[in-house]
């Protein structure tokens, strides 16, 4: 079953100039609609934006086996749930070591 989509209401305000009656008199509603993916694998590049980093960087921790993989044809896509357990990882990951003087 797919997920619902959430619809935004945005309200656009161009940069003040001149008087405040003006700028009432610009306004702009938009109504903007964002659909959760309720795919199984991600492309890179969606895994990606989930964790907030650049598609270089996510190419790197594939490469590194950090994140695992699904191949599918000449394919590579990400389950989900390999992003959660490289959360895990890196939270079980003790980043309190000294440094050295």
């Amino acid at each position: 079953m797919a997920k619902p989509a959430t619809v935004h209401r945005l309200e656009l305000v161009p940069p003040q100039r001149g008087h405040k009656t003006r700028r009432e008199q610009n306004r702009q509603v938009v109504d903007v609609t964002l659909r959760t993916s309720d795919r199984m694998l991600l492309t890179v590049a969606e895994a990606a934006e989930r964790l907030g980093i650049g598609r270089s960087t996510m190419y790197v921790l594939i490469a590194d086996g950090q994140i695992d993989t699904v191949r599918v044809g000449r394919l590579r896509r990400i389950e989900p749930e390999a992003l959660s357990a490289y959360i895990s990882r890196v939270r079980a990951t003790p980043t309190d070591t000294p440094r050295p003087a």
